[in-house]
């Protein structure tokens, strides 16, 4: 199984397998993500500090089949927001409220094959100059996910 990981903001794409991923780290980040589940956002270690992922959620009762989170640091603005898929029928709606927002290099109409893992960069992200987290966000996008995959949608 792999996940296609898709930057909004850059059009980029690449197939991430499991076996990416080691066991140590998402032993690491399964409770993590079991914590944001169950209190809407939990901390976790990074290399550049301490950061918070936060579940954007539609409804009191999310699907088991899309999941959206934000990471940023404590008390600051998200840096990223990553959207995960694990089905197409349940991932359309939420690609294209992603893609709301104008200027994407991705295009509303060209759902990638799920599983799939869209990523957004936000301007805190980048300006005034490219944060610290700009060089370990994407593996741990795909951390994150695979983590889920794990803890919430293969135990269900």
């Amino acid at each position: 199984m792999y996940l296609n990981h898709v930057t909004l903001t850059s059009g980029h794409v690449r197939r991430s397998s499991r076996e990416e991923v080691s066991d140590n780290l998402l032993a690491q980040l399964r409770p993590v993500v079991a914590e944001c589940e169950r209190a809407g956002e939990a901390e976790f270690p990074s290399p550049s500090g301490l950061m918070i992922l936060r579940r954007i959620v539609e409804s009191e009762r999310p699907s088991r089949h899309v999941a959206v989170w934000a990471i940023s640091e404590p008390q600051g603005p998200a840096l990223v927001t990553i959207a995960l898929a694990m089905q197409a029928r349940a991932g359309a709606g939420l690609w294209r409220q992603l893609h709301a927002i104008p200027a994407l290099a991705t295009r509303a109409d060209d759902l990638p094959p799920a599983p799939w893992l869209a990523a957004l960069l936000h301007l805190p992200a980048c300006l005034p100059e490219p944060h610290p987290a700009v060089h370990w966000l994407g593996d741990c996008e795909r951390c994150i996910a695979w983590a889920w995959i794990d803890e919430v949608y293969r135990r269900d």
